[in-house]
């Protein structure tokens, strides 16, 4: 949060008037060119289905869902995947590293997603909802094996 928001100031500032930002904010921006949105009118469209996006990489990703390539590859098991994050996110399963901790408890996770999760059980919400009955859940694992063990003869 903290960052963009100093990359805010200095596009605000501009390049060439460094004397208006901290110390900390000339040596963040320093070297760096400045982001600019991508633009809307270059949609990268897929040749195998209706996706289209307007960032190149999210583009590159998605066709490796119809390729079924795969050119990220653990270096501590066999595993490859479709692109660098889930890499980088796998690999913390072999190093240990939890970057996102919940600030209730001491609870570490190896993706933001996998702290969100955890942050339901403090809160106590239940997003997954039986069609059939009250019940609730917080994972919709729970709720698929609740359907499969409770309804089944509904769906």
């Amino acid at each position: 949060m903290e960052s963009r928001y100093r990359e805010t100031a200095f596009q605000q500032v501009g390049p060439d008037s460094n004397d208006q930002m901290s110390d900390d904010e000339q040596s963040i921006c320093a070297g760096r060119p400045r982001r600019r949105a991508p633009s809307t009118d270059k949609k990268h469209k897929c040749l195998y289905c209706s996706y289209d996006t307007i960032y190149i990489t999210n583009y590159k990703n998605h066709l490796r869902t119809h390729t079924g390539e795969k050119p990220f590859s653990c270096n501590y098991c066999v595993y490859k995947t479709t692109t660098k994050k889930t890499l980088v996110e796998h690999i913390r399963t072999h190093t240990g590293e939890k970057p996102y901790s919940c600030n209730m408890c001491t609870y570490g996770a190896t993706t933001k997603q996998g702290l969100n999760r955890h942050m339901l059980i403090h809160t106590g919400e239940k997003p997954f909802a039986c069609k059939f009955c009250p019940y609730r859940a917080r994972e919709k694992s729970a709720l698929r094996n609740h359907m499969l063990a409770i309804h089944t003869l509904k769906q």
